[in-house]
């Protein structure tokens, strides 16, 4: 090449065809990093036109604006009676940049109560506080407080950039109080969120703010009925009454009653009528605890045919 011929090629521009250039931009690259509760997102993406760039956190408390731990409401609980339950909302409370759906929840449990005797339901709340939990299993999550991961995405909840949703949580004990007395579990909860596919955020709150614990009632037996006492009201008709006696706290079982050391009924009042025309028994009344557990015997109550055989009445 001639000194005319380079100097003439240095100075001529240097192109590229657009179609290069637009092949070179298109494509997509994606970057995801984990920092303790947070997800970070960070990506490009492009048409064959124009590239965006966007990055974003993925974060969830379920501690409320106020500094309420939501989780740890459910205790300290005492069980008083198999199946008696309680109900509490959890707040999931959006901390992060992108919106997020709430994904599951992990379980762990110990203590001398087992989780597989307390049931607990998830389901969606229709607004900041829990009405009762749904009647089908479509439109709620039904597991154990047994140590687990479970699914909460059934509940389609997705919480807002700077929002929060509530999910209701209500607990159940299942099994005997008599063999559970005095029994009780400490559970903590993990809920998580997801966003994307593959954008997880555990819950930021403490694990103290995520633990509560729940107890069954110690078994203790009631005293008897006290002052009890018999009234004649017609020929064929007497009524007995008694007192609670000291001690005997609510909810309980209420009062059995025995004709001639037979159990006839069960009442929750302190008196019950006892009617006909040619009984002759012995009333005794007995206080009943939550588990079942009876009192002694009460003082007796005599109850025989009138004297002219066609009615009954108090005696002694």
């Amino acid at each position: 090449m001639s000194a005319q011929q380079q100097r003439e090629y240095s100075r001529a521009p240097r192109t590229m065809k657009r179609s290069t250039l637009v092949s070179i931009t298109a494509g997509a690259v994606i970057f995801l990093s984990l920092v303790s509760s947070i997800s970070y997102a960070s990506w490009t993406a492009s048409s064959s036109k124009t590239a965006t760039a966007t990055a974003g956190t993925v974060a969830m408390t379920t501690v409320t604006s106020g500094g309420t731990a939501s989780v740890a409401s459910l205790g300290p609980f005492t069980y008083n009676s198999t199946n008696s339950s309680t109900s509490r909302p959890i707040t999931v409370r959006n901390t992060g940049s992108v919106a997020a759906s709430v994904r599951n929840v992990s379980i762990e449990t110990t203590g001398s109560l087992s989780g597989a005797f307390v049931a607990v339901k998830f389901w969606a709340a229709t607004g900041s506080t829990c009405a009762a939990a749904p009647s089908t299993s479509a439109f709620a999550v039904t597991t154990s407080l047994s140590d687990g991961t479970v699914s909460l995405a059934g509940l389609n909840m997705v919480v807002p950039v700077a929002g929060s949703s509530t999910i209701c949580a209500s607990t159940t004990f299942t099994e005997s109080l008599t063999t559970q007395a005095g029994t009780s579990l400490s559970s903590t909860f993990v809920v998580r969120t997801l966003a994307g596919t593959s954008w997880v955020a555990n819950d930021a709150a403490t694990v103290s703010n995520r633990t509560f614990t729940q107890s069954i009632a110690q078994s203790t037996v009631p005293n008897a009925p006290m002052a009890i006492s018999c009234s004649d009201v017609s020929k064929n008709q007497v009524v007995i009454t008694w007192q609670a006696p000291g001690g005997f706290a609510t909810p309980n079982g209420g009062y059995n009653i025995y004709f001639d050391g037979t159990l006839d009924s069960n009442t929750s009042n302190t008196s019950t009528t006892v009617e006909g025309k040619w009984l002759s028994i012995d009333v005794t009344i007995r206080a009943v605890a939550a588990n079942g557990t009876e009192s002694v015997d009460s003082s007796i109550i005599q109850i025989r045919q009138s004297g002219h055989g066609n009615g009954i009445s108090c005696e002694g």
